[in-house]
């Protein structure tokens, strides 16, 4: 399956050419209904010339190909865990014979030399087959917080500087393809390698403009309607990390050394500048472009789509299709080289 959106994380540069602002009409959507006028002025976006020999052009590609490799792994279900490799492993602990709470988990996708997990545990699967369980003994730090008993719950145990044994099985290995081949290609949806390599140089040519728009247009704030946007899901989600790690989503920005204001246009500023481009070539999204995108994030996720907007709200499914309809528009005004 291929991935929906391959021009969500483009780059932000900087650069001085700049052009009028958008239009002020209004719109018929979720976000930005009023228009950007105020707020974004645009690169020169008509001018921007795609060279596909050029050194910055084969650099995109490669970042793509390197991305699509690490998405889309071969699955092994015989072999044995390498480093590097993703090894889906069933895992209990225990202390002293006792199961702990949060040390027992199945189907567990860990990433081996990624020091996730405990220094040592990884190491240890090193070599392990799949299907093969193993019993893997590390020691907890000593600053590490106490827990209780799996079995009650009601039993404090302290794990800080404790030895314990994570019985382990490895159900697969997950392991990146190293080259782009036929196999890869049919890993990720393409019926070969051929076509893989002409959806490529499509999503390169988006990509590569897109990037430009960025490092080329300035936003000099957000418009106050927080409900116009989807900086709701960007708090949602920063203020989640944050309680991971025992911290409010104050201390998360304070931490950073930024305000709210400050933060809100980081999150918001590459989003502000897809809305005034398409605004500026005259493409509109509408109910049809967004209930596509729904049906595609549930087809490539798994989720159903109530799901779906639960997790990332309406507007950043809009801003979603908004993405997708201006990285299809864009190409067709700039010059592209081959």
């Amino acid at each position: 399956m291929k991935k929906i959106i391959a021009i969500a994380l483009v780059l932000l540069f900087v650069c001085s050419v700049f052009v009028g602002c958008s239009g002020g009409k209004k719109y018929d959507r979720l976000n930005y209904k009023s228009g950007l006028t105020d707020y974004v002025k645009l690169a020169d976006y008509k001018s921007i010339v795609v060279d596909r020999a050029a050194e910055d052009y084969k650099e995109v590609e490669e970042d793509l190909i390197a991305s699509d490799l690490s998405y889309y792994p071969l699955k092994l279900e015989e072999g044995e865990v390498a480093d590097g490799d993703t090894a889906n492993i069933d895992y209990a602990g225990k202390l002293d014979g006792v199961a702990f709470t949060g040390g027992t988990s199945k189907g567990y996708d860990l990433g081996i030399g990624s020091g996730t997990f405990i220094d040592g545990f990884e190491e240890q699967l090193i070599g392990v087959k799949v299907g093969e369980t193993v019993d893997i003994k590390v020691t907890f730090p000593t600053d590490y917080s106490d827990t209780t008993d799996l079995e009650t719950g009601s039993k404090t145990m302290k794990l800080a500087g404790q030895q314990v044994v994570f019985t382990v099985t490895v159900n697969y290995i997950s392991r990146q393809y190293s080259e782009v081949n036929d196999d890869f290609a049919k890993a990720a949806g393409y019926e070969n390698a051929d076509e893989y390599a002409k959806d490529l140089k499509k999503r390169a040519d988006e990509n590569y403009v897109l990037s430009n728009i960025i490092s080329g247009s300035t936003v000099n704030s957000v418009p106050a309607d927080e409900d116009g946007n989807s900086y709701g899901f960007f708090k949602s989600y920063y203020t989640s990390y944050a309680q991971q790690n025992g911290a409010t989503f104050e201390q998360f920005l304070t931490s950073n050394g930024i305000t709210e204001d400050g933060f809100k246009l980081d999150v918001l500023k590459n989003e502000m500048i897809f809305y005034a481009c398409l605004d500026d070539l005259g493409v509109e999204v509408n109910d049809a472009a967004v209930k596509d995108m729904k049906a595609k994030m549930v087809e490539q996720t798994g989720a159903t789509e109530e799901e779906i907007v639960s997790y990332y709200t309406e507007n950043y499914i809009e801003y979603f299709a908004v993405q997708e309809l201006l990285a299809e528009e864009i190409v067709k005004v700039v010059t592209i080289k081959e």
